[in-house]
């Protein structure tokens, strides 16, 4: 089902749609100033953690999990609850959001007393003209050809160890090889986008909030919006393991100037982005499952049903439990040793994976914070199913059968 909220000076507006048409429309009294104050309230308390989490003095007051989860719910009473009887009755939540909260992961809009995404499969389009198109575009995919490419240092030259294992994570399950990092060109990585169906970027970005399309990405050089829109890709999914890659610029129209909205210019069906500045402890644990879901191959299991996965086993997680995941990854870095499956300038990454194993009952991740679990937003074909030789046509009303992609529509 198709939820479309706009959010004017007067007021919002909420319609839901299915295959069969409008289901509701509903019209609310909160507008866009008094929105944009509930948005900007959520924005600041995650940002709160950002900065305790970067050392920054002096350390701000942070809100606790069950705090953010409130003012998720002053958010969720507006464009959620009054549509709650219909969105209980179906499997998954497409948002065509407007304005502000294009800025905030809609998966942790509060139903029931729970964050949404650990009871229904949600994702995000920028329009209802774009979903169609995309769905329209999907094909087959077999033999996934995938691309991973791994920074091992911020822009201050930091190195960010915990990318490595990522990296390792995800060639190891899919057969593959990461790219050079430092001496790829910009030929290349037009390559990779035209060529490849999964392209995965493990990097940081940095957002130019006064000019959105000269934002970029730390490759062996600058990898702007910009650039971005220009490329034709056919790839099913591109993610960004990277600050700030998801986030971008209201615009005059509503519109969302970004990575995850330039990926679809491209040609791409769907984008993976972070709103802000990602915890590479979660963002590693993050992919690694979300990975790890593809690689199984469930018939019929869709991109957002593995991501709506991913935070359900995520949001489980305790010590023991993440200890083991650890564990995992651990492994399989020292049984890449001298061999391609890892990605260059990577020296301590073995360390710090041993470390915060060991240490991480004292490390302050509470699994339950949106912070850790929301940082990513699925924007895009997120219906699309990769098993081979099966496409998924789009279905709104969750109780028709696939359907061929020529026939995919409302």
């Amino acid at each position: 089902m198709v939820v479309e909220i706009d959010v004017s000076l007067h007021g919002t507006t909420i319609m839901c749609l299915s295959r069969n048409g409008i289901e509701r429309t509903h019209a609310g009294r909160v507008g866009s100033v008094e929105m944009r104050k509930r948005v900007l309230r959520y924005i600041k308390s995650i940002r709160d953690m950002v900065k305790r989490d970067s050392d920054e003095e002096p350390a701000p007051q942070v809100k606790t999990a069950e705090e953010v989860m409130d003012l998720a719910a002053g958010i969720s009473s507006e464009i959620l609850i009054p549509v709650a009887d219909i969105v209980r009755s179906r499997k998954t939540v497409i948002f065509v959001p407007s304005s502000y909260l294009q800025l905030i992961p809609l998966s942790t809009l509060v139903l029931d007393g729970k964050p949404l995404v650990l009871q229904k499969a949600v994702y995000q389009v920028p329009s209802l003209s774009t979903l169609f198109q995309l769905a329209k575009g999907a094909r087959t995919y077999e033999d996934l050809s995938i691309s991973v490419l791994a920074e091992p240092a911020d822009q201050g030259k930091v190195e960010i160890p915990l990318v490595g294992a990522e990296a390792v994570a995800i060639c190891k399950t899919f057969g593959t090889t990461p790219e050079d990092h430092k001496n790829i060109s910009p030929e290349q990585v037009t390559s990779i986008f035209e060529n490849s169906d999964i392209i995965h970027i493990a990097t940081h970005g940095e957002a130019i909030l006064s000019s959105p399309w000269q934002s970029y990405l730390d490759l062996s050089k600058k990898f702007r919006v910009l650039d971005l829109a220009k490329l034709h890709s056919l790839a099913a999914l591109v993610v960004f393991g990277a600050c700030w890659s998801g986030a971008g610029q209201v615009g005059g129209g509503n519109e969302l100037l970004g990575f995850s909205h330039a990926v679809l210019q491209s040609g791409a069906l769907s984008s993976i982005g972070g709103l802000w500045a990602v915890d590479d402890r979660a963002s590693m644990l993050l992919m690694y499952l979300f990975y790890k879901n593809i690689g199984r191959g469930a018939v019929g299991a869709s991109l957002v049903d593995c991501w709506q996965a991913v935070h359900a086993t995520f949001y489980e997680l305790d010590v023991p439990k993440a200890q083991l995941l650890l564990t995992e990854l651990l492994d399989m870095w020292v049984a890449t040793r001298g061999q391609c499956a890892r990605p260059k300038g990577f020296k301590t990454t073995g360390a710090a994976l041993f470390e915060l194993r060991e240490t991480l009952a004292d490390s302050g991740l509470d699994f339950k914070h949106p912070y850790y679990w929301a940082p990513f937003t699925l924007v895009g074909y997120g219906s699309l199913v990769l098993s081979p030789g099966e496409v998924m046509g789009i279905d709104l009303s969750d109780n028709n059968p696939a359907v061929d992609r020529s026939r995919a529509s409302v």
